[in-house]
């Protein structure tokens, strides 16, 4: 049996996955993050112009992950708003008899 902790764990990172994911998706912008990645010294100029798109989005998706992975629950629902995420939340089938039984 999973402890709750493991489970809040998981669910939390697949909320950041979720997140980063459609950042990404909806901010496809390899010129933005390579400027990004040079306004956060991380890379110079000239080893930025050398990554490639792919490499970039991945470069990014890493960095915002480690930023959203240090967020609290109450801290990622404002961003899911700003960036207008849908997601659906699925209830197991004790909750959704609760809720009904409520």
């Amino acid at each position: 049996m999973k402890s709750l902790f493991a489970d809040s764990k998981t669910n939390h990172i697949k909320l950041v996955y979720t997140l980063v994911d459609h950042i990404l998706a909806t901010e496809d912008n390899p010129a933005q993050w390579r400027h990004q990645l040079i306004e956060s010294c991380i890379y110079n100029t000239q080893q930025a112009a050398q990554l490639s798109d792919d490499q970039l989005a991945m470069i990014y998706r890493a960095i915002l992950i480690a930023k959203y992975v240090k967020y609290s629950y109450d801290e990622l629902i404002p961003e899911f708003e700003h960036y207008q995420v849908r997601y659906r939340v699925d209830l197991e089938d004790e909750y959704t008899a609760g809720a009904v039984a409520y």
